[in-house]
This record gives C-alpha cells, sequence and structure tokens, in this order.
C-alpha cells in the first residue's frame, strides 16, 4: 500500500508514547478526504493527523471495544517484556486504534514489528 509520509518528530506531546510508531504514513484516499473536508487551519501541519496519532502512540483507548483495548495493552506489556520471556515465547502483535472525526471512523493501525504505522479509512484495510 502506498501512502502519504507523515512527520510527527518534535512535537509537544506530554504523555510518552508507550510504544514506537515506525514509518507514519496514511493513504492517499483519507488525505484526499482531509483536504475536502478540514479548515486550513487543521490542514497545516496535518494538525488533524497529528492528534490521532499522538492518541493512538499514547493509549486512548476508552472508546474503543473492550477487547481491542485490552489486547493492545497486553501487546504493549508483552512487548516490554520480552527480554524476559523465556524463547519462542515473545509473539508480537500489532496496535489497533480507531476514531471518528466529521462521521468518518479512522483506523490507526502499528505493524506487530513496530516498522510502520498507517492512517486509513475501514474500506481500505
Amino acid at each position: 500500500m502506498s501512502g502519504i509520509e507523515l512527520n510527527y518528530e518534535g512535537l509537544d506531546n506530554h504523555k510518552p508514547y508507550l510504544f514506537e510508531l515506525g514509518h507514519v504514513v496514511m493513504t492517499a484516499g483519507l488525505s484526499a478526504w482531509a483536504e475536502e473536508s478540514f479548515p486550513p487551519a487543521l490542514l497545516c501541519n496535518r494538525a488533524w493527523a497529528t492528534a490521532l496519532i499522538n492518541a493512538h502512540a499514547t493509549g486512548v483507548w476508552e472508546h474503543m471495544d473492550p477487547f481491542d483495548a485490552k489486547q493492545n495493552r497486553l501487546s504493549i506489556e508483552h512487548e516490554q517484556r520480552k527480554n524476559d520471556l523465556p524463547e519462542g515465547e515473545y509473539d508480537p502483535q500489532r496496535i489497533f486504534s480507531h476514531y471518528t472525526i466529521c462521521g468518518k471512523k479512522i483506523y490507526v493501525i502499528t505493524e506487530w514489528d513496530r516498522s510502520v504505522t498507517t492512517l486509513l479509512f475501514p474500506h481500505e484495510y
């Protein structure tokens, strides 16, 4: 999947990130929708996407299905203990979030190896 690169480095974030994001991208479809839907202030430096990335990386999952939020927490805990686990027991999982903006659900997914985080619409998954 090709995507539009997002630069999230140097954000003024008061909560620490719970995991590495890797390369952060969004789909062309999501980018086009944002360009049509958001005022210039939110488009500047992709502020709307930055807010979603921050929520995702800091664990803002209270609105999600409890099972999905729990899976995210377990994946992070498991990753933090990977050096203490017996060989072969480390099984990394992806981190999944979703947020609704202007009536549109947007997924934010960080891959299991933390190499890439993608913002996309559910139908683009």
